[in-house]
């Protein structure tokens, strides 16, 4: 997902729609995460979110409930979108949550003149992000509330620029090691 393409299309997404992109992207949240956030999962103090079994909701798997950073900006503009702490963020009266919210993605889309991703991309990206970035592995797992590792294997997208970074890294080790154990190389 082009950040470039994921801008253009908060930018022209209507309110709240675009803070519910934007914390899609800043934490990786499932969409229904994200869709059944209540003002009082907000902690304006330490800026996470916490994502609880309330109501309807019940999340994926008991490694899901946890909380998760957002920025100040982001913190301070959720807060606004709720006065109660009951209330929901993104509250929605369509039978068909989903689909009302996907819906609205598109159009935002359309006017964006952007490919089209879906919510779910949006948390690939956050995850192939922290994969990236160097995180290890038990905070990634627990920042993406997953239950074990081999639900990170889903969202690890290996590149071909990753394959070779790899390789090279694997022959530096391999020289190196090659240099230590051969005693005509020594000093």
């Amino acid at each position: 997902l082009r950040l470039s393409r994921l801008r253009a299309t908060i930018s022209c997404a209507p309110r709240p729609l675009d803070l519910m992109l934007s914390l899609l992207w800043e934490t990786g949240m499932r969409f229904a995460e994200a869709e059944s956030t209540r003002r009082c999962d907000l902690d304006s103090e330490t800026h996470m979110v916490a994502v609880v079994e309330r109501g309807n909701f019940v999340p994926k798997t008991s490694s899901s409930v946890r909380t998760v950073p957002v920025s100040s900006e982001l913190m301070a503009e959720l807060l606004s979108l709720a006065d109660n702490p009951d209330s929901f963020l993104f509250p929605c009266e369509h039978k068909h949550r989903y689909h009302y919210w996907r819906h609205l993605l598109h159009l935002a889309q359309e006017q964006a003149k952007a490919r089209r991703f879906t919510f779910h991309e949006m948390r690939r990206a956050v995850a192939d992000r922290l994969r990236r970035s160097g995180i290890g592995v038990d905070a990634y797992c627990r920042f993406m509330g997953h239950s074990a590792i081999t639900g990170l294997r889903h969202y690890s997208v290996v590149s071909e620029d990753d394959l070779h970074a790899a390789r090279r890294k694997a022959l530096g080790a391999v020289r190196r090691k090659g240099k230590k154990d051969d005693p005509s190389k020594s000093d």
